[in-house]
């Protein structure tokens, strides 16, 4: 189909398009993102099943190293899962990246029993995926892969409630001389401001006391 132009209408700091009738949506919402390469601003359906990123698992290979140490902090294992709860779950950036490469069928199982609109990530961990693509040049495959990913999950943005949290949160673990990163403690924060569970292979979190809520789904007693 040929490419046609769109009106735009500005609304303080809103924006809304007029589409053609050949490209209308059935759908009442619809996500909207912006491409890291190319700064251009894509509408699509929001996927309802994980089949398509499962789909590429197995296929073209990814580098085993992506949002490894070299990346972020080492990973690693055994939470409370009396801590776990909340109506919502915020994928780390490490749980991010297992789905993506595919390479853990627990956390894949435990994300597929799940209903889609439970599932977020914070805005955080969505720069964190960008940078490592970035870092290894935008490789078609795995660019492939963090697409489909962001298209089925939820990205929060870094909003106020999110900044009270923060300053809320940091000093309550200074205070109780507990040091996370400073990614670690933007989307800790983030996990407390939205009440998400955040689901993580990161044991630093879990120097976090309440009200932070953690799960690890690589932990199979969890």
């Amino acid at each position: 189909m040929a490419s046609k132009t769109a009106k735009i209408f500005t609304t303080g700091r809103s924006q809304a398009v007029r589409l053609p009738a050949e490209f209308r949506f059935e759908e009442s919402e619809v996500f909207v993102r912006r491409d890291p390469k190319t700064g251009d601003v894509i509408l699509s359906r929001k996927p309802d099943s994980w089949d398509g990123l499962f789909e590429l698992h197995g296929r073209d290979q990814v580098p085993d190293d992506f949002m490894g140490p070299a990346d972020r902090s080492q990973p690693s294992q055994d939470h409370d899962p009396a801590k776990a709860g909340g109506t919502a779950w915020m994928l780390d950036t490490n749980i991010a990246s297992h789905v993506i490469k595919g390479d853990r069928p627990e956390i894949l199982k435990r994300l597929a029993a799940l209903p889609m609109d439970e599932i977020v990530i914070s805005s955080v961990t969505e720069g964190e995926l960008l940078y490592g693509l970035a870092k290894r040049g935008y490789p078609k495959a795995l660019s492939e892969r963090v697409r489909q990913f962001l298209l089925r999950v939820d990205v929060l943005p870094w909003d106020h409630d999110v900044t009270r949290a923060y300053g809320d949160l940091r000093a309550a673990c200074e205070a109780k001389g507990v040091a996370l990163a400073s990614l670690e403690m933007m989307i800790a924060a983030h996990a407390v401001a939205t009440a998400a569970t955040l689901v993580t292979r990161d044991q630093a979190f879990a120097r976090v006391s309440e009200p932070l809520k953690l799960d690890d789904w690589a932990n199979e007693g969890s």
